[in-house]
């Protein structure tokens, strides 16, 4: 009889990747894509902004294809938001495709952490074990572009992100087909990261020294293009509204407005337009630092740490790390000389790569030097590493287990954040050290750690900690009722005040009843205390004010000048005395100048603070807003 402590010692296969470890590699790829889609259908499912997009392709909200909404969403290609359209237009209900979204995109971050950490550490248990322990670390420093794992709201860049990390991990494990058929397919999951994917594939092909025109690797390089292909002309022919003539110069002019209008904070952000560039730059180019020196401690060394596929996945980030940090100093220092059409491949969100290696090479690293080297120092900071993971599963917003700095760990206490990334350098030079030595000298043949500590159980305190924090985070999160019922996920996550849930099934009623378009005053959904992604369930054409566009799609940037110029009483970007000149401008305005103003943006419905009382007919007063209608021709004024 096979005991259960033997088919985990099975797991521990440490020896390069032959034909066995293929098979390993497979069957883990598998278990952890399993892991994933129960994970994101049964333990946290989420409202997804791809369902947003696909009820905007399949035309159920009514969105006008020349509407500011629909230009800026409706018309991005993707195929996670393609895919669910077609499904909705099938009868497939919003909230069952969020579930199976969820699931979908969960797997994928699972499966892309695991196989990373496989390349890498060549530890199976490890590799399944690392995604879950990830769950409960924040994913900083970002980039100006939040990682939020395994899945956001927000979801596309993420998805991107980790369907990015999968094929660059599987290039490397030497799974060519699946991952040039992956590469092909890129465009279509995201166009600007199918850039990034290019890159690290064929740097790992060219570091392999592996063909790249053989008939079998253009073969699924060619399906996967292929399918792009059809998906992309799906779009053009059926999706994307006809392209508006809009003039060069009046593109440049919008589009130079909205760099300007750039906040500190934004995913577009330059460094050297931050108030405090030096610490800007610290906080961006960290996880680049961090990722150096880890590859640098674990390589040189007489017996390396990371060897084969995994060094070949480092020296292909390496590479593809060097570039781009060249190209953002070139980006900074020459912004105004630049075309603002750089500014939309957002290619510093492609770093983040670092960041989620980052953690992965430090377990890999620490789990090496305890499992094969027995080294004292690694099991203390695998002993420091087990504390931070407690505290961080502990603290709500989590902690990240990386070098930090001027991250806001605790927002409300700047001197406790500054502790805590001091806390994190000495941990990280825990690690470095590890590398080199297995105990740190102190002088007078003093020690650290010290000989008589005994620090063997490292290993099972860091095993304890992560399955103890998983067990716990997936009792307190599943919620059978919410895997079928919209209104329970809604409810349990408290996306509207308690005191309102009672009455907002008749308020959404009243609110379906227009077949046009909801203007949202400022700060409605606050004042409600209802959550965006409740009003995504109304299927109503929404905007809330001042609306904003993007350079993706340049008409959507002087649609949505247009817009707020017609219900913002002139005021195009909300910055003059913005809300109350709005305030007292609606107030004053008549039923008929309301009509002129929102019907050439087909809007018939203005939800306000009910304590702004306008001049139109009230429908139904709910939780602090009040629902007016907009009339739809002088009989109704």
């Amino acid at each position: 009889m096979i005991k259960p402590v033997h088919l985990l010692a099975g797991w521990l296969s440490l020896g390069s990747h032959d034909t066995t470890d293929t098979v390993v590699a497979t069957r883990l790829f598998r278990l952890l894509f399993a892991l994933g889609l129960f994970y994101g259908a049964c333990i946290e499912p989420r409202w997804l902004y791809n369902q947003y997009f696909a009820q905007l392709i399949s035309g159920i909200t009514h969105c006008p294809t020349d509407s500011v909404t629909y230009l800026l969403n409706g018309s991005t290609y993707t195929l996670i938001a393609q895919i669910p359209a077609l499904l909705l237009k099938a009868g497939v209900d919003e909230w069952s495709l969020n579930v199976l979204s969820s699931a979908i995109f969960t797997a994928l971050a699972f499966s892309a952490v695991g196989m990373a950490t496989l390349t890498l550490s060549r530890m199976p248990l490890l590799a399944l074990l690392l995604p879950l322990a990830m769950l409960t670390v924040r994913l900083v420093p970002d980039h100006f572009y939040a990682v939020l794992y395994p899945a956001d709201l927000s979801i596309f860049g993420i998805v991107a992100m980790f369907y990015a990390l999968l094929t660059l991990a599987r290039t490397a494990l030497g799974f060519k087909g699946s991952a040039l058929f992956l590469t092909g397919l890129a465009p279509a999951i995201h166009p600007t990261w199918a850039l990034a994917v290019w890159c690290l594939v064929f740097l790992v092909l060219w570091l392999r020294n592996e063909p790249l025109l053989t008939r079998e690797n253009l073969t699924a390089l060619l399906a996967g293009l292929l399918l792009f292909a059809i998906s992309y002309a799906a779009h053009r022919l059926w999706v994307m509204p006809p392209t508006e003539s809009v003039p060069a110069q009046a593109i440049e002019t919008v589009v130079q407005a909205w760099r300007e209008g750039l906040k500190v904070g934004n995913h577009h952000q330059m460094i050297g337009n931050s108030p405090t560039p030096i610490r800007h730059a610290l906080f961006f180019f960290l996880p680049e630092i961090t990722l150096a020196l880890l590859s640098w401690f674990s390589v040189r060394r007489t017996r390396p740490l990371i060897q084969g596929n995994g060094r070949i996945l480092l020296q292909a980030l390496w590479i593809f790390t060097g570039v781009l940090v060249a190209v953002r100093v070139g980006h900074e220092l020459f912004a105004s000389q630049l075309p603002w059409q750089i500014d939309l491949l957002l290619y510093n969100r492609w770093l983040n790569l670092n960041t989620v290696v980052n953690i992965i090479l430090i377990v890999s690293l620490l789990t090496r030097l305890v499992w094969l080297e027995g080294n004292p120092m690694a099991r203390f900071a695998m002993l420091f590493l087990a504390l931070i993971t407690l505290g961080s599963a502990i603290y709500r917003r989590h902690l990240p287990i990386t070098p930090c700095f001027d991250c806001a760990l605790f927002p409300n206490l700047p001197a406790a954040s500054v502790a805590m990334e001091g806390v994190l350098l000495l941990f990280f030079l825990s690690v470095l050290l590890s590398t080199r030595m297995e105990r740190l000298p102190l002088g007078g043949g003093r020690r650290f750690p010290p000989l008589h500590w005994s620090l063997h159980a490292a290993d099972k305190w860091l095993l304890g900690v992560v399955l103890l924090s998983f067990t716990v985070r997936a009792i307190i999160a599943f919620r059978p009722a919410q895997i079928v019922d919209e209104w329970a996920y809604h409810r349990y996550h408290r996306h509207i005040k308690r005191e309102c849930q009672q009455d907002w099934p008749a308020f959404q009623k009243r609110m379906a009843e227009s077949a046009g378009g909801l203007v949202m005053g400022p700060g409605t959904g606050s004042r409600a205390g209802i959550n965006k992604t409740v009003l995504y369930s109304t299927r109503q054409c929404s905007h809330t004010l001042p609306v904003g566009g993007h350079p993706y799609s340049p008409a959507s940037l002087s649609k949505a000048k247009a817009f707020n110029k017609a219900f913002m009483c002139g005021d195009e970007t909300g910055k003059e005395g913005f809300p109350e000149s709005l305030q007292t401008c609606w107030q004053s305005m008549e039923p008929h100048r309301w009509r002129e103003e929102a019907m050439p943006h087909g809007i018939t419905q203005i939800l306000a603070d009910e304590r702004w009382q306008l001049k139109l007919q009230p429908l139904q007063t709910w939780c602090g807003v009040t629902l007016y209608a907009i009339p739809v021709s002088p009989d109704h004024e």
